[in-house]
């Protein structure tokens, strides 16, 4: 297994001090996106906080750009890289989780845009032995296409909701209204919530829950189908609540086509279902052995 670590912009207060935070970006070769993405970064309110750029694979012109940004930012910052041998996003969200210094850990995907107070919401509604399991917008081709980093910056997606919530009202599976910021706490429980569950572009947890289930699972090596449901499986089983977060941490998902379910993943999952155990024995803990070995 090859990984390789840049730490770039690494910044920590006099005291030398953990960062509240540690944001884990899952990436992939897609320069257009992370410029997006990395605006919306750059733009958050909360700034006690450390990134983890976790690349599963990408091309030295990707990689180069991605290590340019960060350098040039005031942000602490990490790039985590392993060889490009398909849809591995799981073992490379691991290294990132062994790289991030934070005992509190934030995941999204590097499609997402992020409302400028997303971390800040995060940070704020983290309790003990529990998930914030946040939700998405779906972006129209249209609006994504046109979208640029200073628009992302000037607030754009915020300033123009109504317009965007229009845009995609035919659209299938129309979420619109999980664009809504609603500041408030007790006005978002007036609205009621439906069960929790994980969405990995969007989701929060302590580094040790994280770790009491062996962190994930590195067998699902396909898109779409398992991983995060396998998480969510295994966390409810070590007795961590799955808490809804709509509408407190929004994010804008830009349009792109779907890539095709792994079905091989599906055998996993209800593997999984029929264990209903907490730990996984294909997690953090070997591909951590297996890293130690491989470096003497």
């Amino acid at each position: 297994m090859k990984v390789t670590q840049n730490k770039v912009a690494i910044e920590r207060t006099a005291s030398g001090s953990k960062p509240a935070l540690s944001l884990l970006v899952s990436v992939y070769n897609n320069t257009r996106f992370f410029d997006l993405v990395w605006a919306s970064i750059e733009a958050q309110t909360f700034r006690d906080v450390e990134v983890v750029m976790c690349d599963d694979g990408s091309n030295e012109t990707f990689v180069r750009h991605v290590l340019d940004r960060i350098e040039h930012s005031s942000l602490a910052c990490s790039h985590c890289w392993h060889d490009d041998k398909g849809f591995r996003k799981n073992r490379i969200l691991n290294v990132g989780v062994l790289t991030a210094s934070a005992d509190y850990l934030v995941f999204i995907d590097g499609d997402c845009i992020l409302h400028p107070r997303f971390l800040a919401e995060h940070a704020a509604g983290k309790r003990d032995h529990a998930v914030l399991a946040g939700r998405r917008l779906e972006l129209s081709e249209e609006i994504s296409n046109a979208l640029t980093p200073e628009l992302v910056t000037d607030g754009y997606l915020q300033k123009n909701l109504l317009r965007i919530m229009l845009a995609i009202r035919h659209q299938p599976g129309n979420n619109g209204s999980k664009g809504i910021y609603i500041p408030s706490a007790a006005i978002r429980a007036l609205r009621g919530s439906k069960k929790g569950s994980i969405l990995g572009c969007n989701f929060s947890l302590h580094r040790a829950d994280l770790l009491s289930v062996n962190g994930f699972d590195t067998r699902y090596e396909g898109p779409g189908y398992g991983e995060d449901s396998d998480l969510e499986l295994r966390l409810r089983a070590q007795g961590v609540d799955i808490v809804p977060f709509s509408n407190a941490a929004v994010q804008y998902h830009l349009w792109h086509r779907v890539q095709e379910r792994s079905s091989p993943n599906a055998a996993l999952y209800a593997q999984a279902v029929a264990s209903a155990k907490a730990r996984t024995p294909h997690g953090i803990a070997e591909q951590q052995r297996e890293h130690e070995a491989a470096h003497g």
